[in-house]
């Protein structure tokens, strides 16, 4: 019958809708239990540029992921953002190493994070203290993850790649290499403590090379 067919249909628009339902792709390990977000993916330099300008609203748990690579202290800012965000700045093992609330809308001020990070995470005014998001925790991200194994196979397969006359190198030249040794450059260390820091001034300098929008 036609009732039949229509509960059928029902059925399958249903079972459709399931299949492309969006599914968390971060989570913030926080004092009161796993707080999850759904979080649109900024990769190429055009779309981390444009972030969030333009936008008049969020999805409640939504926001931006900004994978930074290499590591690298960075910083952001509102320009043409019309909305208040809270960022977070994670760093390198993952945990959120600072935090900026309710960041001014159109503002053009420089908001650095100070420590080398992986990622910037761009959410509802708000919403950091309404989860209890605090410096120190842990996050957890498929979306990161598959960002950071992209582009390690990528940085492989370049690495691979053979160098123009430079096919056989001269045990002289590998003998060098081996005695040769890199000091490494200090660098500011994350915080561990749990408490949010206050959103920052402007900067004197900005890193041009890294700021977005």
């Amino acid at each position: 019958s036609d009732y039949d067919k229509l509960l059928k249909i029902f059925a399958v628009t249903l079972f459709l809708s399931s299949c492309f339902e969006e599914s968390p792709n971060m989570t913030f390990k926080t004092v009161d239990g796993d707080i999850n977000y759904n979080l649109e993916v900024a990769i190429k330099d055009e779309d981390q540029a444009r972030g969030l300008m333009g936008r008049e609203s969020l999805k409640e748990n939504g926001g931006m992921l900004f994978p930074i690579a290499p590591v690298q202290p960075i910083t952001m800012w509102m320009k043409d953002t019309k909305i208040s965000l809270d960022l977070i700045f994670i760093g390198m093992d993952n945990r959120v190493v600072k935090i900026i609330e309710k960041a001014e809308p159109m503002s053009v001020q420089f908001l650095s994070s100070e420590y080398p990070v992986k990622a910037v995470v761009e959410v509802n005014a708000g919403d950091v203290a309404k989860h209890k998001i605090k410096v120190g925790q842990y996050i957890k991200s498929s979306a990161l993850e598959e960002f950071e194994a992209d582009y390690k196979a990528k940085r492989k397969a370049v690495e691979e790649q053979p160098k123009a006359g430079t096919e056989v190198e001269s045990k002289v030249e590998t003998e060098d290499k081996a005695e040769t040794k890199v000091e490494p450059q200090p660098q500011t260390e994350a915080p561990v403590e749990t408490e949010n820091e206050a959103p920052v001034e402007a900067e004197d300098k900005a890193d041009t090379n890294s700021d977005k929008k």
